[in-house]
């Protein structure tokens, strides 16, 4: 634009120098558009933008994230005046780099009408965010005149972690036994809430036989006496020194104890998820469908970065005693970490679910009777991989 108003300027300044040497009305006129475009093009926007309105299409979005998507938003001219064409300047995921970033799009709107701009979108972190329109802003055609006016409408969007699958990772020698229920999961207990269809990781001894011949379909039972196993995922949001994506983190982080949790509601076992965040006083109690969708909903809300409590805090805080196994979820792998769920599976078993980022070689095994470790990697779009791992002393 600052190039086109010094040929501007240069034209003026021809035109006078023209009209000078060569007096008619020719030069006269021509004097005359010249010096009053910049004003007619001035007030011809600022009348345009009187009139004009952008406004997002809807108030929520929600949708998966790595999702493709569209944004639409609404302009509505009121003036007699046709809009061409107008720019909206508005914060948005950008479908190129899979984040937010400011953009500028355009669009023409005919005098007295409306247009609607469709945007594709993309955005590869979860979590609840705000879209933004900063401003409208109108450019003459020769790009020497231009006008802003100021918005302030906003969308909220929600992105939801994917739904991961852990393939039998509740179910790994060395804590089989302590998520056998002390009353023992079978076809013939009885003592059961109601009934469900079947999905995929249920174990066959929840199946209600007598009903599934009458359904003709695999039904499961469902316990509300589900004290019988208590599992307590520990999910660590603690910033640690080197990470430089903590939005990747906690979106791991999040991904894995849903996939945790998600595979003990299947089979029956109570969950108390304790994400160390301050503000939630209480863990969050996670043993049916509807628990879940809550944990869930949670879980696509809660900030990347957020004020909680440290790690080994909310690990010495666990009430052992109660507990049938311990889940410790975290991209951090240190000594102190270690020794903590060393001291923790002398009662009780305990998972250590290392999330490893980097991919990086580990520097050794680990084992213990009850101490499982898992370096779990991120593994194609859909799923994880959980490798258990023996942790030594030596």
């Amino acid at each position: 634009m600052a190039r086109n108003r010094v040929l501007y300027v240069l034209t003026a300044v021809g035109c006078v120098i023209f009209s000078m040497a060569y007096t008619s009305k020719i030069s006269a006129v021509l004097l005359f558009a010249v010096l009053l475009y910049p004003v007619a093009a001035a007030v011809f926007a600022f009348v345009l933008l009187l009139g004009v309105k952008a406004e997002f299409t809807t108030k929520r979005i929600v949708t998966d994230k790595n999702e493709p998507f569209d944004i639409s938003i609404t302009l509505k001219n009121r003036s007699i005046l046709p809009g061409v064409p107008v720019e909206v300047y508005c914060h948005i995921p950008d479908r190129e780099v899979g984040l937010f970033a400011d953009k500028r799009v355009f669009a023409s709107i005919s005098p007295l009408g409306q247009a609607r701009l469709s945007i594709g979108c993309v955005h590869k972190y979860r979590g609840s965010f705000t879209c933004r329109i900063h401003s409208l802003s109108f450019v003459d055609p020769l790009r020497i005149i231009r006008l802003t006016k100021k918005q302030k409408h906003t969308m909220s969007m929600v992105f939801l972690p994917r739904k991961l699958k852990l393939a039998d990772i509740l179910s790994t020698s060395a804590g089989e036994q302590s998520f056998s229920p002390k009353k023992p999961i079978t076809s013939e207990r009885e003592d059961f809430s109601h009934v469900r269809g079947y999905r995929e990781g249920d174990i066959m001894q929840l199946v209600h036989w007598k009903l599934t011949a009458k359904q003709d379909e695999l039904m499961i039972k469902q316990f509300d006496s589900v004290n019988d196993v208590h599992a307590a995922v520990l999910c660590d949001f603690n910033v640690y020194p080197g990470e430089c994506n903590i939005m990747l983190r906690s979106d791991t982080v999040i991904e894995t104890a849903l996939a945790f949790v998600r595979e003990a509601v299947n089979k029956g076992i109570y969950c108390s998820v304790e994400t160390g965040e301050l503000s939630l006083h209480d863990s969050v109690s996670v043993y049916d469908d509807p628990t879940f969708n809550r944990f869930f909903e949670l879980m696509s809300d809660i900030p990347a970065k957020i004020d909680v409590a440290d790690f080994i805090y909310t690990i010495d805080n666990v009430d052992l005693e109660s507990t049938s196994a311990v889940i410790m979820i975290t991209t951090e792998l240190s000594e102190e970490l270690l020794a903590r769920a060393k001291a923790a599976a002398q009662h009780t078993a305990v998972f250590y679910a290392y999330i490893n980022l980097s991919l990086r070689e580990l520097p050794r095994d680990f084992s213990e009777d009850q101490l499982v470790f898992l370096n779990i990697r991120r593994a194609g779009e859909r799923g994880l991989h959980a490798a258990a791992e023996h942790i030594n002393d030596d």
